[in-house]
């Protein structure tokens, strides 16, 4: 007996190629002698499938690897490989002027936190940042 995303699956493959529940179920029938979606094997759910043809639909090992690359709205700021910009260490530094802290302060802070004098990467500014703008909003310095 198939499982809910075997027979959802199914159903969506159906829709992407146009093929109405008739003639699904003729092409059920035609690999398992039965009518019945539920009735189907694992094996029989991939041969009707197959037969459906290919999903028009990209797998989403594709799409994560095009992300990766610039595309589709890829959110570097939640990629810790990610370089740190000018821009963040700007950021940064203004957060910490809400503190009234100069450079040396600001780098004791990234000492305590990651263990480097400054962040170089997206996910170690976020580290740095986001604590700093914790402590910044408790102490209700907003900018």
């Amino acid at each position: 007996m198939p499982d809910a995303k075997q027979l959802k699956a199914l159903w969506s493959r159906a829709r992407e190629r146009g093929v109405d529940e008739e003639t699904l179920r003729d092409l059920v029938e035609s690999v398992s002698g039965q009518r019945s979606l539920r009735a189907l094997n694992d094996g029989q759910v991939r041969r009707v499938l197959d037969r459906l043809g290919p999903s028009r639909v990209a797998p989403a090992q594709r799409r994560n690897a095009q992300a990766k690359h610039g595309r589709k709205g890829y959110d570097q700021k939640q990629d810790p490989t990610v370089l740190v910009s000018p821009r963040e260490l700007r950021m940064l530094e203004e957060a910490a002027a809400l503190r009234h802290w100069p450079a040396a302060a600001l780098e004791r802070f990234c000492e305590r936190q990651i263990k480097l004098p400054k962040p170089r990467t997206m996910g170690e500014f976020n580290k740095v940042f986001w604590a700093l703008k914790s402590m910044n909003r408790r102490d209700g310095l907003h900018a």
